[in-house]
């Protein structure tokens, strides 16, 4: 199926369906304009079930408009102190960054996104956070904010530190005795979690001084002592290659003096 033919499906699909969303197609941005109000981007639906040979591609349309459209809703009726409550970091590859930036160009500019750099290509993008999913943090709700980058990035990272899940971090065994320590907690912060201010001095207490990190894709933070970077270049290479989310490709080398993507 093209995108051509997927994006008239979709609309016949939501026409039937969801008529009182009054859907119009856009070719140009890949959307379904719902209501004159909001634009359904479909390149994530489009190739989630393109990745599953176009089974159920309905099923996948209705799961994506009915998350992003009740959080687009939800977040135009959040006041600004529950944006700011909500705000979270994620690490995310340049290219994904890149490629968001394109579905948004036919946005004003106001609506451009938020990110810091962090490692090489690795930059940290702001989200507000909601039960379902996330949205990005755009230029326009920091105006309205009236706080500074630094005050942006220290409410991301406090509530990051505030995550019930980063106590879910598992130890499992080696064969020489040692630990390998996986956060795999699925509530879309895993890989965000090496963020956190305090990761180095925790890890360090089970791996050493020296340890590599892995986060290949959104859901999971593998840590491993430096005597297994082959073992976790496999693990790597096999994760990221089957995600829909890919962060790093890349093993990171954690020490005394901070996070450096190895090989670079």
């Amino acid at each position: 199926m093209t995108k051509q033919e997927y994006l008239e499906k979709a609309l016949e699909y939501v026409s039937k369906i969801h008529p009182e969303y009054n859907a119009k197609t856009d070719s140009e941005k890949f959307s379904l304009e719902i209501n004159d109000k909001f634009s359904a981007f479909l390149h994530t639906p489009f190739n989630n079930s393109k990745n599953k040979g176009f089974n159920d591609w309905e099923k996948e349309l209705e799961m994506f408009l009915q998350i992003n459209l009740e959080t687009l809703k939800t977040r135009k009726e959040l006041t600004l102190e529950e944006i700011k409550a909500r705000i979270l970091p994620q690490v995310k590859p340049l290219k994904d960054i890149e490629y968001a930036k394109a579905q948004l160009k036919y946005l004003p500019a106001e609506e451009n996104l938020f990110f810091d750099d962090f490692l090489a290509d690795l930059k940290i993008i702001y989200v507000i956070d909601s039960e379902k999913t996330y949205t990005y943090l755009t230029l326009k709700e920091i105006n309205r904010l009236k706080i500074s980058r630094e005050e942006i990035k220290k409410l991301a990272i406090d509530h990051l530190e505030k995550l019930p899940g980063n106590n879910k971090v598992k130890q499992v065994p080696m064969e020489d005795g040692n630990f390998s320590l996986i956060w795999e907690d699925n509530d879309g912060y895993d890989a965000a979690r090496i963020l956190l201010p305090n990761l180095y001095k925790t890890l360090r207490t089970v791996l050493g001084n020296e340890f590599y990190i892995a986060i290949p894709h959104r859901d999971v933070l593998v840590a491993m002592g430096a005597n297994y970077k082959t073992s976790l270049e496999k693990f790597i290479k096999k994760e990221y290659e089957k995600s829909n989310r890919p962060v790093c490709g890349k093993i990171i080398k954690a020490g005394p003096n901070g996070l450096v993507i190895s090989g670079d």
